[in-house]
């Protein structure tokens, strides 16, 4: 199996794929700081790994960001905001499977097949050749370390040899390239015969019988949920910030707290020359050890870098590197720049994993600290947030502790933390408002100590620093509407009704005669009915709606002379449908594009469904323990 999967990954289609859940992977936050060096906190374990919690926020916040349109307009109750947090889990989830995967299938690069892997991408190429100088800045904008880039590229990699190993047997035989595109670019012709419901609601008359008859044998399609009103004392973080007003002295003192968050690091930057070890090791040390002395003896460096450094991209500009951040280097590179003190000093020749380096400190840019006047406008709302959330604890515990000690009144633990008892407006089991959109809530609202007892509840969490406490004020139990407050609906269904029977029975009336080769002429004079031509339409047609087109494609090709009859049904109303003809797509007149992509459809559909189906199949037998409860908004 191992070499079918090393073989599979020679197929484009598979890189493309990989490439595609790689870019996820970084995206959501997957390859994070986090991930290497692992975090206690987790918010689920699978087969004994963990997924930390600031794994799952990094994820979160990007995931949130990226789709922030769909965020904005679907996730707009506590419900629905705990779902999308739960989608962003699964997918983690899932990744942390596919990693594990690849590791239980002894899927591995070595050092050199790694370092050949980056050197042979484009990215990492100018005019053809490798640069380090590339990789450095890449790390720089990224903020990523030498070791976390590796690792993305590794499982890049294994990723591509698992995918391919699982699908590498799929393939597509041209008959069946063929037969796909013959079906899928079918044209059909035949003719339809339309009774749209609302043709037989015209005459229609209802009595006041035939009304009252329908309103007792669909009695419970009139029937009102049962509801309720709450009273109810609302905490949360939000609510108290904005009545926190903190002193000049308090605002001084957080920020002499939270100083270091202020200080710039020092910035360093770097220029090298890079001696490649293609030619052997010795060569390149050698080379090295005299540019070292060259240097030593006052040559200029970047005139050295210019006509030395194998590294030509950088070796135009005196083999200027830019600022790098710690863990930009290899650690043996990182180890020498480390005791470089002054700019312009330079280090000895450095082994690294592609030769030999020489690093030059160029500049030294000094940290500094900003000054409070220009952050304080950042942190005058984090002490607002701070202080908020210190009351929101202290009134919390009160809270809890007086709704349960005068448990028929919310009136003690309102005095007591300070907040107003609010009273909704009545509602039941399938509201949409507020915060009674929260099942919790509900829940709480029509059980049997709120509603029977009528205690008060217990305090309800509806996400972080958020908390209410609510008890019964009014009930309404579930009835049936009279019929006089619903006799214009009762009225408008049973025309519906009437007029969908009336409908039906024509259509089956037609097809019956049509099958037993009568004529239906009559009937279609005295319904005003009349045939449309179907003329070669093709399956993406607007001539039908869509669930009549995709009857009409399932009926069976009629023999030479013979018709094809069925009827469909959809909100308009019914069809009676003909097919006399299916023209099948030409495969001779297909160009080559198309039927490779007939070809690369098929094998990919195929290949995907194997791949899902393996990463499912995992998915189903991990063993995985998911902590909700530390999930945060």
């Amino acid at each position: 199996m191992l070499e079918n999967i090393r073989e599979g990954v020679k197929k484009p289609w598979v890189k493309v794929v990989v490439f595609v859940i790689v870019i996820s992977f970084v995206f959501a936050g997957y390859f994070s700081s986090s991930f290497f060096l692992g975090d206690p906190n987790a918010v689920a374990v699978v087969n004994g790994e963990s997924i930390s919690q600031s794994e799952f926020q990094r994820a979160y916040n990007n995931f949130k960001a990226r789709r922030a349109d769909f965020y904005n307009a679907n996730v707009k109750t506590e419900e629905d905001e705990r779902n999308f947090q739960e989608n962003v889990l699964q997918q983690l989830i899932t990744m942390k499977v596919t990693e594990q995967s690849t590791n239980e299938l002894g899927l591995r690069l070595s050092t050199n097949a790694l370092r050949k892997v980056i050197q042979t991408d484009p990215n990492y190429q100018l005019d053809g050749k490798y640069s380090s100088g590339l990789v450095d800045q890449t790390l720089a904008r990224a903020q990523i370390s030498r070791e976390a880039f590796k690792s993305i590229y590794a499982n890049q990699e294994t990723s591509q040899q698992l995918i391919g190993g699982i699908t590498g047997t799929e393939f597509t035989l041209k008959s069946e390239a063929q037969s796909d595109y013959e079906l899928m670019s079918q044209k059909r012709s035949g003719k339809v015969l339309k009774l749209d419901f609302e043709k037989f609601k015209a005459g229609l008359e209802i009595g006041e019988d035939d009304l009252n008859q329908y309103y007792q044998d669909n009695q419970e399609a009139f029937r009102i949920e049962e509801k309720v009103s709450v009273e109810y004392v609302e905490l949360s973080v939000d609510s108290l910030q904005n009545a926190q007003d903190p002193t000049e002295e308090e605002v001084e003192t957080y920020y002499q707290d939270n100083l270091s968050r202020f200080r710039s690091e020092e910035q360093r930057q770097y220029s090298h020359i890079l001696i490649l070890s293609e030619d052997g090791e010795d060569e390149a040390l050698a080379k090295a050890t005299a540019i070292s002395e060259r240097i030593a003896k006052g040559e200029d460096f970047a005139e050295i870098a210019k006509s030395e450094s194998d590294d030509a991209p950088t070796a135009e500009v005196g083999g200027d590197l830019g600022i790098l951040l710690p863990g930009s280097l290899e650690e043996s590179a990182e180890e020498a720049v480390a005791k470089l003190v002054n700019a312009g000093d330079v280090t000895q020749p450095i082994k690294i994993e592609d030769g030999y380096q020489i690093l030059k400190l160029t500049n030294l840019i000094e940290g500094n600290v900003q000054p409070l006047e220009q952050v304080k406008a950042e942190l005058v709302p984090e002490l607002k947030k701070q202080k908020a959330e210190e009351i929101f604890h202290a009134k919390a515990e009160l809270l809890k502790e007086k709704s349960f000690e005068f448990a028929d009144s919310l009136s003690e633990a309102a005095t007591a933390t300070e907040l107003e008892v609010k009273t909704s407006n009545l509602f039941g089991q399938s509201s949409r408002e507020g915060i009674f959109a929260n099942q919790t809530v509900k829940d709480a609202a029509f059980s049997t100590d709120v509603k029977d007892g009528l205690l008060n509840s217990q305090p309800i969490e509806l996400g972080e620093n958020h908390i209410v406490v609510l008890r019964l004020k009014e009930h309404k139990p579930s009835e049936i509407q009279p019929l006089e407050e619903v006799k214009d609906r009762v009225r408008n269904n049973l025309i519906q009704s009437r007029a969908k029977q009336a409908a039906g029975d024509l259509a089956n009336t037609l097809l019956t005669k049509l099958k037993a080769q009568e004529s239906i002429d009559e009937l279609l004079t005295e319904n005003t009915l009349s045939w449309t031509d179907l003329d070669k339409i093709e399956r993406n047609n607007a001539s039908l709606s869509y669930t009549t087109n995709q009857q009409f494609f399932k009926m069976p090709t009629p023999a030479e002379g013979e018709v094809s009859l069925e009827m469909a049904e959809d909100y308009q109303g019914f069809a009676v449908l003909m097919l006399s003809q299916v023209e099948k797509g030409d495969w001779s007149k297909a160009d080559d594009a198309n039927k490779k992509q007939r070809e690369l459809y098929i094998s990919s559909y195929f290949a995907n469904a194997g791949y899902s189906a393996f990463i499912e199949n995992n998915r189903k037998n991990a063993d995985v323990k998911r902590n909700l409860g530390v999930l945060s908004r």
